[in-house]
């Protein structure tokens, strides 16, 4: 078994790092393949859109991007925001039913 739900996300298929964000915006954490100031600016969309739809009558809990060869997923955490990056190339079907579960386990 793993030791947090972090550690969950490397055996995700298709998974390549990720990025976490504390809820005052700030990048905690940075294994993806981008540079710090990169996944920043891309988190920073992200979350502003997340953090909109979230007060709508029609709440966002996720967002996902693709660009070039990656897929990356944000969404709320219970410390903040999560950004996943995924290769695109990797079948990624079964993964969305995991990542639930490691999400929720993360908001618990």
């Amino acid at each position: 078994m793993y030791s947090n739900p972090i550690d969950q996300l490397a055996a995700l298929s298709g998974y390549v790092g990720h990025a976490e964000i504390n809820a005052d915006f700030e990048l905690l954490g940075n294994s993806t393949t981008q540079d710090s100031g990169t996944m920043a600016e891309l988190c920073g969309v992200l979350i502003g859109y997340l953090k909109v739809r979230q007060s709508s009558s029609n709440k966002v809990l996720s967002v996902s991007v693709v660009c070039r060869s990656f897929v990356y997923l944000t969404c709320a955490t219970a410390y903040g925001y999560l950004l996943i990056q995924f290769s695109r190339n990797a079948k990624l079907a079964g993964t969305w039913p995991s990542l639930d579960s490691i999400v929720a386990e993360m908001n618990a």
